[in-house]
Formats: C-alpha cells, sequence, structure tokens
C-alpha cells in the first residue's frame, strides 16, 4: 500500500494539478505559435524594408540630399529646406 501512496504522491507532483499534462501542452503549443508569427511578421517586414532600400537605393545622390525641390511638374531638386 505505501508503494502505491508514494507513487501516486510522486505522479502528483510530476503533473501538479489535474489537467496539468494538457495545459502545459497546450501552453508549448501557443509558444510555438506566437514564435512562428513573430518570424513570419519580421520576415515580412525585412522583405519590404530591403525592397524599399533596392529600389530606392539608386534615386539618393548628392544633388538629392542638398539641393531644394522644385516646383510640381519640374524633374530634379532635393530635400533641402
Amino acid at each position: 500500500m505505501s508503494g502505491t501512496t508514494s507513487d501516486s504522491l510522486a505522479r502528483a507532483q510530476l503533473i501538479g494539478t489535474p489537467g496539468g499534462h494538457r495545459r502545459r501542452l497546450v501552453n508549448r503549443l501557443m509558444e510555438v505559435t506566437a514564435s512562428l508569427a513573430t518570424w513570419l511578421a519580421v520576415a515580412v517586414l525585412a522583405i519590404v524594408v530591403g525592397s524599399v532600400f533596392i529600389k530606392g537605393i539608386g534615386a539618393i545622390n548628392l544633388d538629392f540630399l542638398v539641393k531644394n525641390p522644385v516646383p510640381f511638374g519640374q524633374t530634379g531638386g532635393g530635400i533641402a529646406d
């Protein structure tokens, strides 16, 4: 009888409360899901930033940085003011 009691006590300590195993499993599943969603969002952000950088790097030059803006409809000009 004492062997059964110690086994039950060890099992209760291992599992914790009733449903503890399921709770830990669901918790781990949600942690993995949240991590995957985070990495997916970071990957999409990196793609967007990389695309903007690659497409816009050709427009950045010294004239763009030091010249004043030109009136609407004219070509050229910069962002200095």
